[in-house]
């Protein structure tokens, strides 16, 4: 950006928001909210009189959606929310599991014994925070004498539930590539339609100019990492930008969303998350004469290229049974 537009920026008075139901206060400046859209051009410059009392109430969007928006006035990009770990035995792959296990073993020695232990069981975001559960992690708070002896005999049974016995083996079908893994990454075991279905998938594009967001698309390794929010934190923000018409913002998240499910595996555990983002997207966005939502046309193709997992979870097969626009617009990618 031009340092002179900068200048401008920074020069111009700030713009409050008041954003959800307890009216959250935030200010950005209102140069650059008008350089997003006609819409919000009008808001903060026209002659309603959210512009005249520099102050625009938007009960109906949650602030860490608006923060986005902030966060993408300024730099171009926002960051989405991150995934979840669901931490459980049955629910950690023994890669996990290991990484795991010494990863607590090595922060042993710096705890008392009487601290509180920081993996307890329950959810904890990657960023580290925990929600406070039951503790089935056994006497895994030991002393650190305990712990040096348990690293020089990792073998040795303890009372800590890393060596009970490991998790079952995964369950095989006569479709494997439909077990653990998308699509597009067991091509090979695909026949022709489901190949070109993903290829199909994989390939569409959206009007971007910058390739460095696509890194930002993590891609998930174990059953147990949940992607609900991440999947929602991104429905929301194209929600946002549809409504005020900032296209540009509209086709990042787009291409965001669809980078982050092109690398997401699709585990038995996880079918909720995608059902989830379905039901959300044709509950948020509207019907459009002669045309489908680009949202809602963006998950529906990835459902068509996993409906063999996903035909028989309980929550889809309850969307598809509800009149709406839904079942039209599948069965239209599956023939």
């Amino acid at each position: 950006m031009p340092a002179q537009l900068w200048h401008e920026i920074f020069c111009s008075p700030p713009f409050r928001f008041l954003v959800g139901p307890n009216w959250q206060e935030f200010f950005l400046h209102h140069k650059e909210v008008a350089r997003q859209s006609h819409s919000l051009d009008a808001l903060v410059n026209g002659r309603m009189k959210e512009a005249k009392e520099r102050c625009a109430l938007i009960e109906d969007i949650d602030p860490p959606t608006f923060a986005r928006f902030g966060q993408y006035v300024y730099t171009g990009t926002y960051q989405a929310a991150e995934h979840e770990l669901l931490l459980g035995a049955e629910s950690i792959g023994e890669d996990a599991r290991n990484e795991l296990r010494e990863g607590c073993r090595e922060s042993v020695p710096e705890v008392a014994a009487t601290e509180q232990d920081p993996f307890e069981d329950g959810v904890i975001t990657s960023e580290g925070a925990s929600v406070e559960t039951q503790d089935p992690w056994g006497s895994f708070a030991v002393t650190a004498k305990k712990s040096t002896k348990l690293r020089k005999d990792r073998k040795k049974a303890t009372q800590s539930m890393w060596d009970g016995p490991p998790p079952p083996s995964p369950v095989t079908t006569d479709e494997p590539q439909y077990m653990n893994s998308s699509p597009g990454q067991s091509s090979g075991k695909l026949n022709l339609q489901e190949r070109r279905k993903w290829e199909e998938f994989t390939a569409r594009e959206y009007d971007v100019d910058s390739q460095e967001d696509i890194a930002q698309a993590w891609a998930n390794a174990e059953p147990c990492e949940e992607y609900t929010e991440v999947f929602l934190s991104l429905a929301r923000m194209y929600i946002f930008a549809d409504r005020y018409s900032v296209e540009a913002l509209k086709q990042l998240t787009l291409r965001r969303l669809h980078q982050t499910l092109v690398k997401f595996t699709l585990y038995e555990e996880r079918i909720p998350d995608i059902t989830c983002l379905l039901s959300f997207s044709y509950n948020n966005t509207p019907d459009r004469t002669g045309t489908v939502d680009e949202l809602r046309l963006l998950v529906v193709k990835y459902i068509s290229c996993h409906i063999k997992r996903i035909h028989s979870d309980t929550s889809f097969v309850h969307m598809m049974k509800a009149e709406g626009p839904l079942s039209i617009d599948l069965l239209q990618e599956l023939i």
